[in-house]
């Protein structure tokens, strides 16, 4: 009897670990397929633009241009990736920035993994959340230099502040959430979820130090750097057409369900299943795993900025594939609350359950990608339009090539 359980245990080892690895492996054999060095889309402005500002200024300017916005965003992190790609190898390659995004997103599921250890999480308990997380459901940012840079990390650095926050860990938490705030606009919503999470907890040692340090950094990004405020009238707007922002929020939320012949209702409903499958259990997840609980909690609060930020250019919007990667890891850490919650008994179950999901999730957005994929390398390398202004994008182009920032 014993003999078989261990069978069974090594049978269900083997084939979801072994899943896993091929995923990974169809994953990166994807980014190598279609990655190609040109620019495309915000590219031009974040990556080429910035090079061609900053060769030409002085130190001191260079500095400043590090924190420059990129619409609401600063991107330190890409600029420093431009900067680093630009001396070692002479001019920018845009294969590399995309293959240190991807590192971005397979650190991001690495942080996930390491925290779920910590509840006990078998690695054959997480391969259906890393499959899951894997899926190309974010396909547009999938070979997108800057794009993918700024948001993988964004989430890691997000999942990275969590993890040590809850763990106690509250210096490392602070550098991991400094990080996320400088590297995507998206970081900001860690600023009242982490602020929140010292007060409720009576931490107040921590809570006074981490609102001083908000404060500076706060300071610093909003006053003390140039900044363009997006504009207040939009936020506004929304407040006054709730089932707008509602609808939004959820759609955010279910992004990974996108059915491209269903059209919204599917990322709706969605959304709606994920937000009800958490609060379930919400009292038993924040009591027992407050790491699932915290996660979670950061993707609502993201989806809530999204929601007053977005929803004015449409529902629609908050099912693009570049906001899906929050989707995913809503449900991947829904999942797993779930299986450490579970009784023993009920595990395996939940554990298939899962894997079928994900497979599934997976098989179709692999297939969904494909014709994306391959149109934007035709795009690429027989030189279509690939921004919206696409006459100042040539101009922007023609500039890094006088410069020796790009090869011709």
């Amino acid at each position: 009897m014993v003999l078989n359980n261990k069978k069974k245990t090594s049978l269900v080892d083997g084939i979801l670990i072994n899943s896993l690895l091929l995923v990974a492996l169809i994953y990166l054999l994807t980014i190598h397929r279609f990655a190609f060095n040109q620019p495309y889309g915000d590219d031009y402005d974040a990556i080429l633009a910035f090079l061609n500002r900053y060769v030409q200024v002085s130190p001191s300017e260079q500095i400043e241009l590090f924190f420059s916005q990129h619409n609401e965003h600063r991107i330190l992190l890409t600029h420093l990736a431009e900067i680093l790609d630009l001396s070692l190898f002479g001019n920018i390659n845009f294969i590399h920035l995309i293959w240190f995004g991807t590192l971005g997103w397979f650190m991001a599921i690495y942080a996930l993994w390491f925290f779920s250890k910590k509840y006990g999480i078998t690695l054959t308990e997480f391969a259906p959340a890393a499959i899951l997380l894997l899926s190309f459901s974010h396909y547009e940012m999938m070979v997108w230099a800057m794009t993918s840079i700024q948001q993988y990390w964004q989430v890691t650095f997000g999942i990275m502040a969590i993890g040590f926050m809850v763990h106690r860990n509250f210096y490392r938490s602070m550098i991991f959430y400094l990080a996320a705030i400088f590297t995507s606009g998206g970081g900001m919503a860690l600023v009242p979820l982490i602020n929140l999470y010292y007060l409720v907890n009576r931490q107040w040692k921590d809570f006074f130090l981490c609102a001083s340090i908000t404060a500076v950094v706060l300071l610093i990004y909003f006053a003390v750097l140039p900044y363009q405020a997006p504009p207040t009238r939009q936020i506004i707007e929304i407040l006054f057409h709730p089932h707008l922002f509602l609808a939004y929020f959820f759609g955010f939320i279910g992004g990974l369900g996108k059915i491209q012949n269903l059209g919204l209702a599917s990322y709706l409903l969605t959304g709606l299943m994920l937000f009800l499958l958490l609060t379930k259990k919400v009292i038993e997840i924040k009591n027992r795993c407050p790491f699932y609980f915290w996660l979670c909690s950061y993707v609502l609060l993201t989806a809530v900025l999204a929601a007053l930020n977005r929803s004015i250019l449409g529902v629609e919007t908050s099912g693009d594939s570049r906001y899906s990667e929050y989707s995913l890891l809503f449900a991947a850490s829904t999942y797993l609350a779930y299986i450490f919650l579970a009784k023993d008994k009920d595990r395996t179950q939940i554990i298939w359950l899962g894997f079928a999901i994900a497979v599934v999730i997976f098989t179709y957005w692999y297939e969904t990608s494909k014709p994306y994929l391959i149109d934007q390398r035709y795009w690429l390398e027989n030189g279509l339009k690939t921004h919206p202004n696409w006459e100042e994008a040539q101009k922007i182009r023609a500039r890094s090539i006088d410069l020796g920032i790009i090869k011709k």
